[in-house]
Order: structure tokens, then C-alpha cells, then sequence
């Protein structure tokens, strides 16, 4: 039987960390910053998104974004108003662009700014996390420190909620219930009292481990 921490609590939905209200919410994450702008275009001039404030984006052309950079596109999104951003990595990143000029802390930031485009455009690419993995790989790669080490309890948790939820696992909270019903991926045929654990390669048994030691 899954552990009991295991079912701690979970937020409703975690914002990408551009201080979204009002729109839709997703499990995912912009905390693990280094992991994420490490492989960006750290161009002066560069534009994940370049039109994005113009015109809108089609579904297939977010789809041939990798996940970091679809995340990042989104902050980009906030940075052309002039967004400050919390994380010193994302923040970094969006200085050394010589278009950026960041005046505006994230608890100030009026989201009313976003055009037509803009408004749909972030619900575009907040719609392409919905049949992803939150922590991508975790069933056959260790999870480093790096990537994990900004993720707050209720994402940790997540992560691991989907490790059992790979092999199948159901979920009493509505919560889970509802978020891994809407991943393509998800087969959910295995009442908790009958879950295996022993199910688990190496990978997933190091990831679960460290996971919930991260866990505050």
C-alpha cells in the first residue's frame, strides 16, 4: 500500500511560476531554473516565441517546443511587459536580452497588459502540458538534485503520485484522480489495496526515495 506521506495534500494546480491568476492552472513547474535555461539561446536578441504579442500559435508549432522551452515562452511572454522574476536563473536569462527590461515586480504585475494573442497564446501552451509527464524520464533515469531542488512539497509529491500512476495505480483523492485522467498516457487499472510495489525498477525506487526526502 502507497505510504501515507505519499498522500499528502495537493494544491489544486501549480502555476507555471509567472504568477498566473485567473487562467488556467497546471501541474508544472519553472522552480528547477537551471534545468531549464541551461539549453536556452542565450542571444541578446533571441525570442523563444517571436511572435507571440502578433499573431496566434498553432497547436502544432507549441507541440516542436520541448517542454523547458514551451515553460520558458510563456515567462517570455511576461518579460516583453517588463516582468521581474523571482528565480535568479530566470532572471538571468531574460537580462542578458538586450529587449528585456525588467521594471515591474511579479507581486505588481497587472496580467490585464496581455493583448488578444498574448492571453491566448499562454493558454496554448499551458494546454500542451496537460498529456505530459510532470517529471519526465523519472521511470528510467535518476532524478538529479539540480532539478528537483525548487520543486515545494505539493510538486514533490506530484512526482511521485506519478510514478505509481505509470504502472496504473488509481487514486482515491479527486485530486490525482482528475489530473492523471486527463494524461494520454494514463491507464489507471490497479485499485490501491492491490498496487505492487515491487512493480518499480531501480530508477523509480532511487527517485521515490529521494523525493520524499526532499519533502519538507
Amino acid at each position: 500500500m502507497i505510504k501515507k506521506r505519499m498522500f499528502a495534500g495537493i494544491l489544486a494546480g501549480v502555476m507555471l511560476g509567472t504568477g498566473l491568476s485567473g487562467s488556467a492552472v497546471v501541474f508544472a513547474s519553472i522552480t528547477d531554473g537551471k534545468v531549464l535555461v541551461e539549453n536556452m539561446n542565450r542571444s541578446p536578441d533571441h525570442y523563444i516565441l517571436p511572435e507571440s504579442q502578433t499573431r496566434e500559435l498553432a497547436d502544432w508549432e507549441v507541440k516542436n517546443i520541448d517542454e523547458a522551452g514551451r515553460q520558458m515562452a510563456i515567462n517570455e511572454i511576461y518579460a516583453r511587459h517588463g516582468r521581474k522574476f523571482v528565480l535568479p536563473e530566470v532572471q538571468t536569462y531574460f537580462n542578458e536580452k538586450n529587449w528585456y527590461k525588467g521594471t515591474v515586480e511579479a507581486s505588481d504585475f497587472d496580467e490585464n497588459v496581455f493583448n488578444e494573442y498574448e492571453e491566448k497564446n499562454i493558454a496554448t501552451l499551458q494546454k500542451s502540458f496537460q498529456s505530459g509527464y510532470f517529471l519526465d524520464g523519472s521511470n528510467s533515469r535518476y532524478l538529479t538534485d539540480e532539478e528537483i531542488k525548487g520543486l515545494t512539497d505539493n510538486e514533490l509529491q506530484l512526482g511521485i503520485n506519478e510514478i505509481y500512476a505509470r504502472h496504473g495505480r488509481k487514486f482515491s483523492s479527486e485530486k490525482y484522480r482528475s489530473y492523471f485522467s486527463e494524461k494520454t498516457w494514463y491507464k489507471g487499472t490497479i485499485e490501491p489495496d492491490h498496487f505492487d510495489e515491487r512493480v518499480f525498477n531501480q530508477y523509480e525506487q532511487e527517485n521515490i526515495r529521494k523525493l520524499t526526502e526532499a519533502m519538507k
